[in-house]
């Protein structure tokens, strides 16, 4: 699937494979939370900044994308100091963002007042795409999830390496 990053260019989600993932769902005018989780995401950004791009992604998703379009992400990445290599945040249409949310058995509601529930919790995916660990931004400090995403890579790379050539 296809959506658009902060920059207006479109970014195929497949692309994404063969790296790790830190995943998290934001909206611009979130009143808090989504303040907290993209500060802690820079946090993390900033400890593991040798990994950035190469082997780790950060990826912040809309949960409003009817309001969240290109020039407002790139505006809210920029105030919160998370306009760096390696960290995309992406929009797309309503339904795309709902099947996203739906790969990690999420949904977003919109409040009467306008306010979007939806998760706090970051989300590491492993290289398969598959959940490896969640973090919470109000009880998980930027070292303590930058030390345990650097274990787990850490732990990938010494599997990948302990396994035989094969043989041709």
């Amino acid at each position: 699937m296809s959506l658009t990053d902060q920059n207006g260019a479109s970014f195929n989600l497949a692309s994404l494979g063969g790296r790790f993932v830190l995943a998290a769902f934001i909206y611009t005018t979130c009143p808090g939370p989504c303040l907290l989780t993209t500060a802690r995401m820079v946090g993390v950004a900033s400890e593991l900044g040798d990994l950035l791009d190469r082997r780790l992604v950060l990826v912040s998703f809309t949960v409003d994308p009817e309001h969240d379009r290109p020039p407002t992400l790139k505006v809210y990445a920029r105030d919160q100091g998370a306009d760096r290599p390696g960290w995309k945040f992406l929009t797309g249409a309503p339904a795309q963002i709902d099947r996203v949310m739906a790969g990690f058995n999420l949904v977003r509601e919109r409040e009467p007042d306008g306010l979007i529930n939806h998760v706090t919790e970051i989300f590491l995916l492993g290289p398969d795409g598959r959940e490896i660990a969640i973090y919470d931004p109000v009880r998980d400090t930027p070292r303590a999830i930058a030390q345990s995403i650097r274990r787990t890579i850490d732990l990938a790379d010494r599997a990948t390496a302990s396994q035989p050539a094969p043989t041709l």
